[in-house]
């Protein structure tokens, strides 16, 4: 007798709703926490949080999702000798899915995650990206309609659900996904669809431009130069690699030419970067805030190198030395280190920082030798964001990277 509908939801709850998270992570962020909600509480209904130990005895390469919950409970320690303990359970609050989802994903039985439900997942993450991008087209068409302006069409005035910096990233993981799809057709795909992902490409590109993310641009040139990697010297296709590459970056230098507003900020940058011995500390420019954010930060680490300064004492520790060195401008916005590397290590010490070190160089290197394209990009895409951003200080960044690491580690080791 087959199942009623309903009864058959509820048993497939686990994968609809892993596919709705990955759909609405580029969209509205206030509704991840519910459904985040709903799938513990699902976790706990099956019963599989009583299934860890057997799993862990039965497939030993899952133990390593211990470790990525592990930086969780470094954060917990940290709490020992933290001042501003409310800062500091603010901070455990926003990282909570970097312990959930290792632990749960511990009891994944993939062989009800078949090649067309991950394809769906990936898709719908993609899809979600889209979307988000195109209600953004769309509100900034408005509002140039209303004023005429067209600076609707750049940087935080384009992105509507996330800072330009994780919609660049989301964007070009979008990117990632797509290329992936394209050179693994462990599903075919009919030639409308290759386009159409082809074109998706081309559209994530442009928008990355126009969202003139400076570590996005970068990062999207990392992107396809991995790719570029990837397709000679795994797939052995060298000439379609290099020409690839060849036309994706004179794509993008020509989109960046287009647009005066990125190709200013880029500028800009440059220009900050080589008068580094030489910036205001008053400066509000971005590159140059940065950088004198990056050498406070880098000062006040050095002088609490082995313990660090406690989980919540990080930015008010960062305020006091942003003011004795007249960073004004970062003082009054609260400003973090800005690397997540740096922030890291001046909350948590030597041992905080060497556990996230490791949190991405050993599954990437692992996922190198095992030949998944996808999660080696994925790593090497965040792993180089967190060198500009402080990306688990955030929402944006901790669930994408606490999810998507989950799953593409459980998936490679079944």
């Amino acid at each position: 007798m087959s199942k009623l509908p309903w009864r058959k939801l509820i048993d497939d709850f686990d994968r609809y709703a892993f596919v709705l998270l990955a759909f609405m992570l580029p969209l509205e962020k206030k509704l991840l926490p519910w459904l985040i909600a709903l799938i513990i509480l699902d976790w706990f209904r099956r019963g599989d949080f009583l299934q860890i130990r057997r799993t862990l005895k039965a497939k030993r390469g899952r133990a390593f999702l211990l470790f990525f919950a592990l930086f969780y409970l470094l954060h917990l320690v940290g709490m020992l000798h933290t001042h501003y303990l409310e800062q500091g359970w603010f901070d455990l609050e926003v990282k909570m899915s970097l312990f959930i989802f290792p632990i749960m994903f511990l009891t994944v039985d993939l062989g009800r995650w078949t090649l067309q439900w991950r394809h769906r997942l990936l898709g719908a993450f993609v899809a979600g990206v889209t979307l988000s991008m195109l209600i953004s087209f769309g509100i900034a068409s408005w509002n140039m309609a209303a004023d005429g302006g067209s600076a609707w069409f750049f940087y935080t005035r384009l992105s509507a659900f996330h800072h330009p910096a994780y919609m660049a990233m989301y964007l070009n993981f979008a990117t990632v996904i797509c290329l992936g799809f394209i050179f693994h057709k462990d599903i075919p795909l009919s030639p409308g669809k290759q386009w159409l992902l082809y074109l998706l490409i081309v559209f994530f590109m442009l928008s990355v431009v126009l969202l003139s993310s400076k570590a996005g641009i970068l990062g999207l040139i990392v992107v396809l130069f991995f790719t570029m990697i990837y397709l000679v010297f795994r797939q052995r296709r060298v000439l379609y690699g290099i020409l690839s590459f060849g036309v994706a970056l004179t794509l993008l230098y020509t989109l960046i030419l287009l647009f005066p507003f990125s190709r200013d900020r880029i500028d800009r940058a440059a220009q900050s970067i080589e008068s580094a011995d030489a910036l205001d500390p008053s400066s509000r420019e971005s590159t140059a805030e940065r950088v004198l954010v990056w050498e406070a930060a880098l000062e006040l680490s050095t002088e609490h190198f082995f313990t660090g300064v406690g989980t919540g004492d990080v930015v008010e520790e960062l305020i006091l030395i942003y003011k004795e060195k007249g960073i004004s401008a970062a003082a009054q916005g609260r400003l973090n280190a800005h690397n997540q590397f740096l922030q890291t290590h001046l909350g948590l010490g030597l041992i905080g920082s060497l556990v996230l070190l490791l949190m991405i160089l050993l599954p990437l290197v692992e996922a190198l030798r095992k030949d998944d394209y996808l999660y080696a990009i994925f790593l090497l895409l965040f792993g180089f964001n967190l060198l500009f951003e402080s990306m688990l200080q955030t929402q944006a960044g901790v669930i994408y990277y606490a999810f998507f690491n989950a799953w593409f580690y459980v998936c490679k080791q079944g």
